[in-house]
């Protein structure tokens, strides 16, 4: 009987923490933030995307950028016709946000290209400052990006 008061005390002890710990995330995470990032793809193509979000204390958020791609003039990779080199989009797009058990949840509402667009990020460190999240899904799961508050 002890034991199971224990785990049970254990399990609100680690409730409470979490529910602190994701209203402390929301509120860091309000404001505008800036992530940047360069690749190199297996076929010496260099992938560009730079990005402004800014999440809302009502729990929207907006978010505009770019994202590029260039291949060498030397590349023997097929680039598909029409597409000039370097490539470059805007993109941009809104929805909702939520922080639950350490992970951002977005859904991109509104956008050019696809709506209902579902994200879980780990989130790693936030402060006043900067924002590193894991990325948990999709083609890029597990990679780690950094942003700047601006």
């Amino acid at each position: 009987m002890k034991k199971q008061i224990s785990l049970i005390i254990a399990g609100c002890l680690l409730s409470t923490t979490l529910l602190a710990e994701d209203a402390d995330f929301r509120q860091k995470l309000v404001g505008t933030w800036d992530f940047a990032a360069t690749n190199t793809t297996p076929a010496d193509a260099t992938q560009t995307m730079s990005t402004e979000t800014t999440y809302h204390a009502d729990g929207t958020f907006s978010m505009t950028g770019v994202i590029g791609m260039s291949y060498p003039t030397n590349s023997n990779t097929l680039i598909i016709r029409n597409t000039p080199n370097p490539f470059s989009r805007t993109i941009g797009g809104s929805g909702i946000w939520h922080v639950e058990q350490g992970c951002l949840y977005t859904t991109t509402t509104n956008s050019a290209t696809k709506k209902n667009i579902d994200h879980c990020d780990e989130i790693v460190t936030l402060n006043e400052h900067q924002f590193t999240y894991r990325v948990k899904a999709g083609q890029l799961q597990g990679e780690v990006r950094t942003a700047t508050r601006k």
